[in-house]
């Protein structure tokens, strides 16, 4: 429930957050992904989808980052710099 408080002291005072996760998940068509992977294993490449979440400070502490290298060699090399502010973690499972 809004406002929330971390347990750190990081105050989180709006969101819509369900609606725009909804929405991600409708413009990724992340209920088809199953049928894009079959589609894309015959034709001997490699599909995933993935999901991440966080809430973006302003100003201040911390700061999080993502890079995402092609590095052109069938190799995609994902990089994420971030940092815990008391959110819950779940693990999703796996396809």
């Amino acid at each position: 429930m809004l406002p929330y408080r971390t347990p750190v002291g990081t105050m989180i005072d709006s969101g819509h957050f369900e609606a725009v996760l909804d929405r991600a998940l409708a413009l990724s068509d992340f209920t088809g992904i199953a049928t894009r992977k079959r589609e894309a294993f015959k034709r001997g490449k490699l599909r995933g989808i993935g999901v991440s979440c966080f809430l973006e400070h302003a100003g201040g502490t911390p700061k999080e980052s993502a890079v995402l290298k092609f590095q052109g060699n069938d190799t995609v090399v994902l990089a994420l710099g971030l940092q815990a502010t008391g959110q819950d973690k779940r693990r999703l499972s796996e396809d």
